[in-house]
């Protein structure tokens, strides 16, 4: 590392995957960005929007850090949270959120073994 730019990336820097109906994603990957082990994503997910019900190899991590109501399904459990939070969503866990602000919702989302397809 030896420019702030091999550390530092702006949302402005990331490639943007559209995984559903309403929601996009910023990702910082491993593989594009030179980081050693961490996936980072910031969603943009509109009122209403939702990913469809899918699981990951690794662990996954949500933050939310305004006053926002997003609606999860992890398993077989249905739950509503209200930032701000964190969602620990385990390895190979069926799961789903959908925004029900009003709002777009900019959660975090953390992969912090680099397996995030």
């Amino acid at each position: 590392m030896s420019e702030v730019a091999d550390f530092a990336l702006s949302k402005d820097d990331l490639i943007v995957i559209n995984p559903g109906p309403g929601e996009y994603v910023h990702v910082m990957e491993r593989q594009r960005h030179g980081y050693q082990n961490l996936v980072v994503g910031i969603t943009y997910t509109a009122p209403g929007g939702a990913p469809p019900m899918h699981t990951h190899l690794g662990e996954e991590a949500h933050v939310l850090t305004d006053n926002q109501k997003i609606l999860y399904a992890l398993g077989d459990e249905v739950f509503e949270m209200t930032g701000p939070y964190i969602v620990d969503i385990p390895p190979m866990v069926s799961h789903w959120f959908q925004n029900l602000d009003d709002d777009v919702a900019e959660l975090v989302v953390i992969f912090p073994t680099n397996v995030w397809e």
